[in-house]
This record gives C-alpha cells, structure tokens and sequence, in this order.
C-alpha cells in the first residue's frame, strides 16, 4: 500500500494493519478501538504524529484520531493552512468517495496538544 500525504484512509480494512494494531478500550459503542504501533505510517501530511487511534466498524477503518505532543499555537496555524490545502477525497478509500467526512482540529494550549480527528459522519 502507498502512502499518499494521508497515513489511513477511511473505509480500508482492518487487515492492512492488523500486525500494527493494539487493542484498547473501544471508545464508541459497537465499534473496535486500536493503538497504531507500526513505524510505517506515523505522520499526517509533513507532520509527525505522536499517537494514532484508529475505530472500526465490522472490520472497515470508520474514524481516525491522530495526536501530536508538545506543539505551540504557531504549529496549529500551520496545520488549520495544510488542511485547507487538501482534497478531502484523498481521505477517502476507493468507493466510498459518496459518503460525507468530517474533520475536526482540537487544539489544549495548556497540555500543548493537538488532537485531529476524521471521520465518516
């Protein structure tokens, strides 16, 4: 599989990472909460990410939460810039380019943290 700027696109199957994945308490109901702990895939875009959970449905990659450690407001305005610069279809795995997506950018100053998440709504 070739990484595009995009490191997990929604819609692709739980088996691309199942060697990469651990589990942890799933945070949706019905859904599968997993850990990435590959090496392969650890940046959003140019930006390195410190921590990514992945949630499933029956086994289809349904919401990404990417977090990145330690990083100052000067980093978030570069990362709201980028995610305006993006098409939005790159997200989205083969066939499923129909269903809507949802990205949000949550920024804690006071834990120098920022959390992107998207998903399918």
């Amino acid at each position: 599989m070739k990484q595009k700027n995009i490191p997990f696109q929604l819609g692709m199957q739980y088996e691309n990472w199942e060697f990469d994945l651990e589990p942890i308490q799933d945070r949706v109901k019905g859904y599968d909460s997993y850990l990435y702990r590959g090496k392969e895939f650890n940046y959003f875009m140019n930006y390195s990410t410190d921590k990514t959970e992945l949630i499933f449905s029956l086994d289809r990659l349904e919401i990404v939460i990417l977090t990145f450690f330690n990083r100052d407001m000067n980093k978030l305005e570069e990362l709201k810039f980028d995610l305006n610069t993006i098409d939005s279809r790159i997200i989205l795995a083969k066939g499923f380019k129909c269903r809507k997506m949802e990205i949000q950018l949550i920024h804690l100053p006071e834990e120098k943290k920022i959390i992107l998440v998207y998903s399918f709504i």
